[in-house]
Formats: C-alpha cells, structure tokens, sequence
C-alpha cells in the first residue's frame, strides 16, 4: 500500500452513531479525490465509542462502497487485546490498524504480546499507530 490513505469518519445522526450512508458517502468522497486506502475506525472514526455492532456496520458499508476499488484498512482499538483479535478481519479489508490497549500501562514485553496477538489473528496484514496521547502507552522504537 502507498499514497494518501486519510482516516475516515464514521457519522453519526441525532448524536448516534451508524449513519451509514454518509458514512460511506465520506468514503466515496475521499476516493474520488484521490485517496489511494482508505482507513475506518481510526482516531477520526470514532473507534472507542462504537459497539462492535457499529464498527462492523460502519466498516461493512465503507467496504461495500469502496472496498475492490482502493484497500480498505480498519481500526482494531479497544482497552484490551481480546477485542480487538476477535473484530481483527472483516470480509473485505486489506489490513488491519492497532493502539496499544489503552487505561492501564503497559511495558515493552506486553506490547509486543499484543501485536503478535493481533498479528496472528488475521492473514491481512497489521500495522501500527502509535497514539501516546490517547492510550497512555508509548512504544520504543525498538518495538516498532
């Protein structure tokens, strides 16, 4: 994958989430701009407040409107490694993003357990975004 690859919102009407259409309308508009992957349920769409429900909804009608056309990647980010292992590939994206489990510290070694959880719970592959801000946990260049 190379090239522009924003994250993507996900929209919410009446101050709920799962307005799908727009949602994917946002997609579209980013594809037809130029963007070469788009990326769901990263920092821009709204990944922790979503129930699993939501985030598959939000990341199954980004791919069925763009998904064939560019990669779709989706956010992965939960307070623990479980989750984010069981909601890791969904029919039809590319690649998957993960945080660190976030609320609690954690050190080099957990970490590294983390992404490898996450790592050999798909066939897609998985890449990192490192938030200290958000999730409390830096990573070390070496674990990077």
């Amino acid at each position: 994958m190379h090239g522009v690859v924003p994250p993507t919102v996900t929209a919410f009407r009446d101050d709920e989430p799962g307005d799908y259409g727009t949602t994917a309308a946002h997609a579209r508009f980013v594809v037809d701009r130029g963007a070469h992957a788009v990326f769901p349920l990263g920092t821009n769409g709204e990944c922790p407040l979503l129930t699993g429900e939501k985030r598959t909804g939000g990341v199954e009608c980004v791919v069925g409107e763009v998904g064939g056309e560019v990669p779709v990647i989706t956010g992965v980010g939960a307070p623990s490694t479980y989750e984010p292992v069981a909601q890791a590939e969904r029919a039809g994206i590319e690649g998957v993003v993960s945080v660190t489990p976030c609320y609690y510290p954690i050190d080099h070694d957990a970490a590294l357990t983390h992404y490898r959880r996450v790592a050999e719970s798909v066939s897609v592959p998985v890449y990192i975004t490192h938030i200290p801000s958000k999730t409390g946990n830096a990573l070390s260049l070496e674990l990077v």
